[in-house]
């Protein structure tokens, strides 16, 4: 499984790394986990790239993460979006480009492992 999370704050980056790396080694599945910190590198990464699955932060004050969700979206109607916040901000928006799940508040090891088995599109 092809894995890209995009999240500004290194602590919840590499926190999200780590709960997938476990998930998995739990599996007889090797992902390819790619991390990124800003939008521009994620969009690059998946113009080069298969992503399956797309974690990506809500958190950031310009919508940075909203906008790369519906850019990818649209260029990907596959792709699983899974929306990552601490406050509920863009709820609405996201349901309507049809994000494969949403993660509210802290990162745990079964939130992520839920969204993971309820994907919008099967990998």
């Amino acid at each position: 499984m092809s894995l890209l999370i995009y999240e500004q704050n290194t602590e919840k980056r590499k926190n999200l790394e780590h709960i997938l790396y476990d998930l998995y080694t739990q599996t007889e599945e090797d992902p390819s986990i790619y991390c990124v910190k800003n939008a521009q590198e994620a969009a690059e990464h998946m113009r080069e790239e298969q992503v399956e699955a797309f974690f990506i932060s809500m958190d950031e004050s310009r919508g940075q993460g909203y906008f790369l969700a519906k850019e990818m979206r649209a260029r990907n109607p596959r792709l699983n979006v899974i929306a990552m916040a601490d406050q509920p901000k863009y709820v609405q928006d996201l349901f309507h480009i049809k994000t494969s799940g949403y993660i509210h508040g802290e990162l745990t090891r079964e939130k992520v492992l839920d969204e993971l088995e309820n994907l919008r599109f099967s990998v």
